[in-house]
């Protein structure tokens, strides 16, 4: 089955914090992939699913530069999983902000231009979603 999706997904394994706004709700998570629009993330049980709720997410600093330093998202959809470390999976489209995120772009366009020179199609299975 084809899918019509707006933004090329960087598969991209990292560890951030979240928080819900307004709410006393944070916990611990993982981005799974990520594109210009949103991000695909897992996380664990401190989420309450609530219909287009909104959650800020903190990537942990390590030593690669993370792609954003904090990022708002509104969760379009989720999903309960079995897994040891994560208790659900979601989407979470990027809140329409005033500012252009430059820092964000930037790394897109340089993971896009390193997987653009790759000629191993394992490799490039791998990072792009």
């Amino acid at each position: 089955m084809l899918e019509n999706r707006r933004h090329l997904r960087i598969r991209q394994l990292m560890d951030v914090t979240w928080n819900m706004p307004g709410e006393d709700l944070a916990g611990q998570g993982q981005i799974i992939n990520i594109s210009a629009s949103g991000i695909f993330l897992q996380i664990d049980s401190s989420f309450r699913p609530l219909d287009k709720c909104v959650l800020s997410i903190d990537p942990e600093i390590s030593q690669e530069k993370p792609p954003f330093l904090t990022k708002k998202g509104r969760v379009v959809w989720f999903r309960k999983i079995q897994s040891p470390h994560y208790s659900y999976q979601c989407g979470l489209e990027f809140l329409k902000e005033h500012i252009f995120d430059q820092t964000l772009s930037d790394w897109l366009e340089t993971k896009t231009t390193q997987l653009a020179q790759t000629m191993n199609v394992n490799i490039l299975n791998n990072y792009v979603a």
